[in-house]
């Protein structure tokens, strides 16, 4: 717990940042039934009923030094996205930052050996060196 609170508390260097990742399930709904139409001060009325249209994924990335926020809408939540966004993160949106500092949850596809898996050698040790993960602690107590 200390190491995420320190990266928190840390004054960085001008080339480096710090950047929060979750990932988050959304339920996809469509109504079934047509909402009841709205009268002068009262809202509009919806059933309870629904036709479930599957989940999406949101990989949810946000610097809170910067005030920059990404969200990315995906139909899975595996190691494949995560790498692909961690990516983007490295050489689209910061190119210019020597080193990012990311805190994250200790969820299995975290994982930074897993560039190997999905990237040339080259790319995944780029990638290693330029990122610090930072995970979040299970149970803080």
């Amino acid at each position: 717990m200390e190491d995420v609170l320190d990266i928190y508390a840390k004054e960085l260097p001008e080339d480096e940042m710090l950047i929060c990742m979750d990932e988050s399930n959304k339920q996809q709904l469509q109504e079934t039934k047509i909402p009841i139409p709205m009268k002068p001060g009262q809202a509009l009325k919806y059933d309870y009923e629904y036709k479930r249209n599957g989940v999406s994924a949101l990989f949810i990335f946000f610097s809170p030094d910067q005030s920059w926020r990404n969200v990315i809408v995906e139909d899975f939540k595996r190691t494949l996205e995560w790498v692909r966004h961690m990516k983007d993160l490295s050489d689209v949106h910061f190119p210019h930052m020597k080193k990012i500092h990311v805190v994250l949850d200790n969820f299995k596809t975290h994982n930074p050996a897993k560039f190997y898996e999905y990237f040339d050698p080259q790319t995944a040790r780029r990638l290693i060196e330029k990122f610090e993960f930072h995970f979040t602690p299970k149970h803080a107590l």
